[in-house]
């Protein structure tokens, strides 16, 4: 699976907002870790974790429309 960036995110892991308590909107999308949305001045780094992509599809987590604008979300 690439995204925008060109990255094969099949071998390369994927970013959750995983602890973020301050986003009360469900479960987040996941993103490249290259994604301007996880790369913001007022990210607090520590929300955010790496994992597989498969992990994250497991938890119901769909795609990030500007990582992976082809991708359909369910």
């Amino acid at each position: 699976m690439l995204c925008l960036q060109g990255h094969d995110h099949s071998s390369i892991k994927v970013k959750v907002a995983k602890f973020n308590g301050t986003e009360p909107h469900g479960i987040r999308p996941f993103h490249c870790p290259d994604c301007w949305q996880t790369n913001r001045v007022d990210t607090v780094q520590s929300n955010w974790r790496l994992m597989t992509t498969g992990e994250a599809i497991s938890q119901g987590r769909q795609f990030c429309k500007n990582c992976f604008p082809a991708l359909p979300n369910q």
